[in-house]
């Protein structure tokens, strides 16, 4: 089941592979020069109460590296931008929520979006589906999105990211509140309120590590940036277990993770 599932979410849901038989493939590596196929496979975890999680990867060490290899990573904050992020807050009387995007790189697509005459890889199934009969076995899959294994995948997510990022604004309590990067540390995104005459006021912080965020301000501003990321980045944003830590209690509230101005200090 857990297989089906992933193979449901990859090919359905996010569209991220698309079937094509063999003589398709064949077709396209004539007309794609720069195609390549490379073997996919299974990776297999047991998740925490025993359920399994299935993931589809493929397998990227079958491509050739390229000269632009080096630059190829997702960007995300270091130790030093994580303690200042969390002295502001300290200083700011702020809340923090941390959350993860759910299979956040395949909201990025591969140059081409899988048109045939700008086909980049072609993935071959796990061989075990085509024993399993999941998929026939003359079946191939042309990767639309960025397919976990590919060594361009992460800089593609990155790029798709901070783009989403970079629209993202919004009418709250604060007034007009919009995001934009750090100049000293691109990682670092301020929620400025933008006043009169360009003026912009932060009014809170987040930290970015490849599909991790830090959100940091006052509660109603976490709570508003959330739902925006839902509503305008086109992502899913899965929030981290909803435990609330301060005031000298433990208590389940909302959908985010909050660390309290105790737990920083701590």
């Amino acid at each position: 089941e857990a297989i089906k599932a992933e193979m449901h979410a990859l090919i359905e849901e996010k569209g991220a592979l698309r079937s094509i038989s063999r003589q398709k493939k064949e077709e396209l590596q004539q007309r794609c020069p720069i195609l390549t196929v490379v073997p996919s496979k299974l990776v297999i975890t047991r998740k925490a109460g025993g359920r399994r999680k299935v993931r589809i990867v493929a397998c990227g060490n079958y491509i050739e590296k390229g000269q632009e290899e080096d630059s190829l990573y997702a960007g995300g904050g270091d130790a030093t931008a994580l303690r200042a992020c969390l002295s502001k807050t300290v200083q700011a009387d702020w809340l923090a929520a941390t959350l993860d995007i759910k299979t956040a790189f395949l909201n990025a697509m591969l140059p081409g979006e899988g048109a045939d005459d700008e086909v980049v890889v072609i993935l071959q199934p796990p061989r075990l589906l085509a024993k399993l009969r999941y998929v026939q076995p003359d079946e191939f899959w042309v990767a639309v999105r960025a397919i976990y294994g590919l060594r361009q995948s992460p800089k593609l997510w990155g790029a798709h990211r901070d783009t989403k990022m970079g629209g993202m604004s919004w009418e709250g309590r604060e007034g007009s509140i919009a995001l934009e990067p750090m100049v000293g540390d691109p990682n670092i995104w301020k929620m400025v309120q933008l006043k009169e005459g360009w003026e912009e006021v932060t009014k809170g912080l987040i930290l970015v590590y490849v599909d991790d965020l830090l959100i940091m301000g006052p509660e109603p501003l976490i709570q508003e940036c959330l739902k925006m990321g839902n509503k305008q980045a086109g992502v899913a944003w899965k929030r981290s277990r909803s435990q609330v830590f301060g005031h000298g209690h433990l208590a389940y509230r909302r959908r985010s993770f909050f660390a309290s101005r105790q737990l920083l200090e701590g």
